[in-house]
């Protein structure tokens, strides 16, 4: 067996195991496979869409909209084939599958262990939602440092060494519950889990793009990205953003910006994202209605104020942000001094630097929206989500 079958063969394993571990997480909501609120909308919406016939005379679904995307295209035609119940199933599944394979890549290239690793998502998804986040945020979060370092002490059984593997699972899974918690976002209300939705399969692309970016596999990383564009145009977008960013700013650090061709990325992105141009056609030709408000002002402010709109957001909110960033630093000062140990884990240090610059260009947009919301009285630029990733 090569070396890349076996690389291949060792993540299936892992990727098993995280999700199993992310259904059992969410079984409250898997029991019987009850739609949630937002997935009744969805496919409602993509039935309709993919089979204009169903029902004619209803006067919601049959409004104007866009061209229908891929997702609305895949979901409105399962629904049709195997039912509401049955798409639900197939959905989540597909999600769990896409979320779990991204952890797997991301973990086994930062060399983090499967138990470190089960240990992070179960923190993820299972411990943050025991407390509301609103009521008692600064108790709780020194609460969840305590537990998540002594449930370290258990599981080792040994006090961790501060400079090597524990201190930065500590980290991990701290950083991972500040910054998912219910909903799973720094801070806007962004949601991955549980229901499933075209947002939902975007982010387990990216995640996977991001994955195998650390594995110095761009070109495939590009299209994964593209993948995710085709499902949610801004997810994809701004997860390719980070990823064609961290190659240029690295060809031009090695000096191999001319031999590389970073620009030859955006060829597999393109072929990715394909499935998304006429709904971007359709929306540049399309021609706004004449009104004395901006469609961008409803969205950002009456729609979706608690991921669009700085000023909606809670105290508490704020001091999360403050707390994931000083945990980011940590990580950081944690990633130089990790790249003091022997040469022959060189390529685990290639993989870290690329995971911090991703998640520190992915932060760009993040505190770019900061700078605009007080002036963006319109929306204009607030609405094309800064805050996602």
């Amino acid at each position: 067996m090569s070396r890349s079958s076996h690389r291949w063969a060792s993540l299936w394993p892992r990727t098993i195991a995280l999700l199993v571990v992310i259904t059992l997480l969410l079984m409250p909501y898997n029991w019987t496979f009850q739609p949630l609120s937002h997935e009744i909308k969805v496919l409602t919406i993509a039935r309709q869409l993919a089979d204009p016939g169903w029902l004619p005379q209803d006067w919601y679904l049959n409004q104007a909209v866009s061209h229908p995307g891929l997702f609305d295209w895949l979901t409105g035609t399962s629904a049709g084939l195997i039912g509401m119940t049955g798409t639900i199933v197939l959905g989540r599944l597909v999600c769990y599958g896409l979320l779990a394979l991204g952890l797997a890549l991301i973990t086994r290239q930062l060399d983090l262990r499967l138990g470190a690793s089960l240990l992070a998502v179960s923190l993820w998804l299972g411990f943050n939602r025991l407390v509301p986040i609103d009521s008692a945020a600064p108790v709780y979060f020194g609460f969840a440092g305590v537990t998540i370092a002594s449930l370290l002490l258990v599981c080792t059984g040994r006090f961790p060494n501060l400079k090597r593997h524990y201190l930065k699972l500590f980290l991990l899974a701290y950083g991972l519950l500040l910054a998912a918690n219910d909903p799973q976002s720094v801070i806007a209300d962004e949601v991955l889990l549980p229901d499933f939705g075209a947002k939902s399969i975007a982010y387990g692309f990216v995640l996977i793009a991001i994955g195998l970016f650390l594995g110095d596999r761009r070109y495939l990383a590009a299209l994964f990205a593209g993948f995710s564009a085709s499902f949610q145009l801004l997810v994809g977008g701004y997860g390719f953003f980070a990823i064609l960013t961290s190659c240029f700013l690295e060809d031009v650090f090695l000096g191999t910006l001319r031999t590389k061709a970073t620009w030859k990325v955006i060829v597999p992105f393109a072929i990715g994202a394909i499935s998304s141009l006429p709904d971007l056609w359709h929306k540049f030709r399309s021609t706004p209605p004449i009104s004395d408000v901006f469609a961008s002002e409803i969205t950002v402010f009456f729609r979706f104020p608690d991921q669009l709109n700085p000023d909606t957001w809670y105290t508490a909110g704020w001091l999360k942000l403050v707390t994931y960033l000083i945990v980011l630093a940590l990580s950081v000062y944690m990633i130089a001094v990790t790249q003091r140990r022997a040469a022959l884990e060189i390529d685990r240090g290639f993989a870290k630097r690329r995971a911090l610059l991703v998640v520190l260009i992915c932060a760009v947009p993040f505190g770019l929206g900061l700078l605009i919301a007080p002036t963006n009285d319109t929306g204009s630029l607030l609405q094309y989500s800064p805050f996602s990733l």
